[in-house]
């Protein structure tokens, strides 16, 4: 458990060295997030030659959606824009993306909600459904697991501080924290 020291150190504490007491983390989900390290000086701005993937968050309000890109020879993670609008739905989602984005390069991901039929949708089509219809996308360009599998919540959070605490290639710019 020495390796949880440098991803979740409150977990740390208590497992491996048996310090019970109140957390002190002001923020519980993701604590290696850190400001200076990880919000960009300068402001990424779209690069047409990279990938470029949008996370949807369907069961949260105000609804979300990051934008990130990847570039696989240097290994970064740039986050460079969030769609983030209170009591919205897909379809002002896919309004955006059609407005910022070319859709034929585009990959679709997110949490597995998107995967259930909403009241909003007509024809009783799920989240990704619709946006797959409404940005013409083809099957390869939506990229999203079917159900929760066990634990998603603690492996997602170990996930992210992992990933922000060894990783500081991770960079966040045009997003509101």
């Amino acid at each position: 458990m020495v390796w949880y020291k440098d991803i979740d150190l409150e977990r740390y504490l208590v497992d491996s060295l048996g310090m019970w007491g109140n957390p002190t983390n002001e923020n519980p989900f993701i604590n290696t997030f850190n400001r200076d390290k990880h919000i960009a000086k300068i402001p990424h701005t779209h690069d047409k030659r990279l990938y470029t993937y949008i996370s949807v968050d369907f069961n949260v309000n105000p609804m979300t959606a990051i934008v990130l890109q990847t570039d696989l020879h240097i290994t970064k993670i740039r986050i460079i824009d969030e769609f983030r609008a209170l009591n919205s739905n897909v379809y002002e989602l896919c309004d955006w993306i059609k407005e910022n984005y070319n859709t034929k390069d585009i990959f679709i991901t997110g949490d597995s909600s998107g995967n259930n039929r909403h009241a909003y949708s007509f024809n009783n089509l799920s989240g990704y459904q619709i946006i797959k219809n409404e940005l013409m996308l083809n099957f390869s360009q939506i990229k999203v697991m079917k159900g929760k599998p066990a634990e998603y919540v603690q492996k997602k959070r170990l996930i992210g501080n992992a990933f922000f605490s060894k990783h500081t290639d991770i960079t966040i710019s045009n997003a509101p924290f």
